[in-house]
Protein backbone atom coordinates (compact mmCIF):
# COMPACT_ATOMS: atom_id res chain seq x y z
CA UNK A 1 0.00 0.00 0.00
CA UNK A 2 1.54 3.39 -0.97
CA UNK A 3 2.09 5.90 1.79
CA UNK A 4 0.09 8.55 -0.06
CA UNK A 5 -3.14 6.59 0.58
CA UNK A 6 -2.73 6.74 4.36
CA UNK A 7 -4.72 9.32 6.34
CA UNK A 8 -2.92 12.58 7.18
CA UNK A 9 -2.67 11.94 10.95
CA UNK A 10 -1.03 8.58 10.29
CA UNK A 11 1.44 10.21 7.90
CA UNK A 12 2.20 12.83 10.56
CA UNK A 13 2.91 10.13 13.13
CA UNK A 14 5.12 8.27 10.66
CA UNK A 15 7.02 11.50 9.98
CA UNK A 16 7.64 12.13 13.68
CA UNK A 17 8.44 8.51 14.58
CA UNK A 18 12.17 8.53 13.63
CA UNK A 19 12.75 11.69 15.69
CA UNK A 20 10.93 10.20 18.67
CA UNK A 21 13.03 7.03 18.39
CA UNK A 22 16.31 8.98 18.27
CA UNK A 23 15.35 11.17 21.23
CA UNK A 24 14.26 8.10 23.22
CA UNK A 25 17.50 6.33 22.36
CA UNK A 26 19.64 9.29 23.45
CA UNK A 27 17.73 9.78 26.70
CA UNK A 28 17.88 6.08 27.54
CA UNK A 29 21.61 6.01 26.68
CA UNK A 30 22.53 8.80 29.12
CA UNK A 31 23.91 6.40 31.76
CA UNK A 32 26.03 4.72 29.09
CA UNK A 33 27.12 8.08 27.66
CA UNK A 34 28.40 9.13 31.09
CA UNK A 35 30.86 6.24 31.02
CA UNK A 36 32.30 7.25 27.63
CA UNK A 37 35.04 9.81 27.12
CA UNK A 38 33.71 13.33 26.53
CA UNK A 39 34.64 13.31 22.85
CA UNK A 40 32.73 10.11 22.13
CA UNK A 41 29.69 11.27 24.09
CA UNK A 42 29.68 14.60 22.23
CA UNK A 43 30.06 12.83 18.88
CA UNK A 44 27.11 10.54 19.68
CA UNK A 45 24.94 13.45 20.81
CA UNK A 46 25.90 15.65 17.86
CA UNK A 47 25.18 12.77 15.47
CA UNK A 48 21.71 12.37 16.98
CA UNK A 49 21.10 16.11 16.70
CA UNK A 50 22.25 16.19 13.06
CA UNK A 51 19.97 13.25 12.23
CA UNK A 52 17.02 14.99 13.92
CA UNK A 53 17.62 18.25 12.05
CA UNK A 54 18.16 16.43 8.75
CA UNK A 55 15.00 14.38 9.15
CA UNK A 56 13.03 17.52 10.02
CA UNK A 57 14.29 19.22 6.86
CA UNK A 58 13.42 16.12 4.80
CA UNK A 59 9.85 16.09 6.13
CA UNK A 60 9.56 19.86 5.57
CA UNK A 61 10.65 19.50 1.94
CA UNK A 62 8.17 16.66 1.38
CA UNK A 63 5.38 18.76 2.89
CA UNK A 64 6.36 21.83 0.88
CA UNK A 65 6.04 19.91 -2.41
CA UNK A 66 2.29 19.55 -1.79
CA UNK A 67 1.67 23.22 -0.96
CA UNK A 68 -0.01 25.67 -3.27
CA UNK A 69 1.05 29.32 -3.65
CA UNK A 70 -1.28 30.57 -0.88
CA UNK A 71 0.13 28.09 1.65
CA UNK A 72 3.68 28.98 0.61
CA UNK A 73 2.97 32.68 1.11
CA UNK A 74 1.53 31.93 4.56
CA UNK A 75 4.73 30.07 5.41
CA UNK A 76 6.82 33.00 4.17
CA UNK A 77 4.84 35.47 6.30
CA UNK A 78 5.13 33.23 9.34
CA UNK A 79 8.87 32.84 8.98
CA UNK A 80 9.48 36.50 8.17
CA UNK A 81 7.43 38.07 10.94
CA UNK A 82 7.13 35.21 13.40
CA UNK A 83 10.85 34.66 13.88
CA UNK A 84 11.36 38.37 14.45
CA UNK A 85 8.39 38.45 16.84
CA UNK A 86 9.76 35.48 18.77
CA UNK A 87 13.16 37.14 19.09
CA UNK A 88 11.55 40.36 20.34
CA UNK A 89 9.41 38.35 22.78
CA UNK A 90 12.53 36.76 24.29
CA UNK A 91 14.21 40.16 24.61
CA UNK A 92 11.12 41.63 26.28
CA UNK A 93 10.81 38.62 28.59
CA UNK A 94 14.40 39.14 29.73
CA UNK A 95 13.45 42.71 30.72
CA UNK A 96 10.74 41.52 33.10
CA UNK A 97 11.72 41.63 36.78
CA UNK A 98 10.87 37.98 37.48
CA UNK A 99 12.81 36.66 34.48
CA UNK A 100 16.19 37.39 36.06
CA UNK A 101 15.16 35.45 39.17
CA UNK A 102 14.01 32.43 37.15
CA UNK A 103 17.19 32.42 35.04
CA UNK A 104 19.34 32.84 38.17
CA UNK A 105 17.57 29.98 39.95
CA UNK A 106 17.98 27.71 36.94
CA UNK A 107 21.67 28.62 36.64
CA UNK A 108 22.23 27.96 40.35
CA UNK A 109 20.45 24.61 40.09
CA UNK A 110 22.66 23.57 37.17
CA UNK A 111 25.80 24.83 38.93
CA UNK A 112 24.99 22.77 42.03
CA UNK A 113 24.46 19.65 39.92
CA UNK A 114 27.70 20.22 38.01
CA UNK A 115 29.63 20.73 41.27
CA UNK A 116 31.73 23.58 39.94
CA UNK A 117 32.51 22.18 36.47
CA UNK A 118 33.58 25.46 34.84
CA UNK A 119 33.88 23.93 31.36
CA UNK A 120 30.36 22.51 31.08
CA UNK A 121 28.30 25.27 32.71
CA UNK A 122 28.81 27.94 30.00
CA UNK A 123 28.06 25.43 27.24
CA UNK A 124 24.81 24.39 28.95
CA UNK A 125 23.83 28.03 29.48
CA UNK A 126 24.45 28.79 25.80
CA UNK A 127 22.49 25.74 24.64
CA UNK A 128 19.58 26.57 26.96
CA UNK A 129 19.47 30.15 25.67
CA UNK A 130 19.55 29.02 22.04
CA UNK A 131 16.82 26.44 22.72
CA UNK A 132 14.62 29.08 24.36
CA UNK A 133 15.13 31.43 21.42
CA UNK A 134 14.38 28.70 18.85
CA UNK A 135 11.23 27.72 20.77
CA UNK A 136 10.03 31.34 20.94
CA UNK A 137 10.72 31.83 17.23
CA UNK A 138 8.74 28.69 16.38
CA UNK A 139 5.79 29.83 18.46
CA UNK A 140 6.04 33.27 16.84
CA UNK A 141 5.96 31.72 13.35
CA UNK A 142 2.89 29.65 14.26
CA UNK A 143 1.10 32.72 15.62
CA UNK A 144 2.03 34.85 12.58
CA UNK A 145 0.70 32.16 10.19
CA UNK A 146 -2.48 31.88 12.22
CA UNK A 147 -3.01 35.68 12.16
CA UNK A 148 -2.39 35.74 8.41
CA UNK A 149 -4.94 32.97 7.78
CA UNK A 150 -7.52 34.70 10.01
CA UNK A 151 -7.01 37.99 8.15
CA UNK A 152 -7.27 36.13 4.82
CA UNK A 153 -10.64 34.51 5.59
Amino acid sequence: MPLSTLPRPVLGLLAILPIALVVTAVVSAIPWLKTLPDGAAYAFSIGAAIFTIGWSLFVAFLTRRRQDEVERYSERVGLQYGFLGGTIAVALALCLPGAADVIGAAANSVAVRLKGDADTAPVLAFVAGMAALAFAQSIGAIIACHIWWKAKS
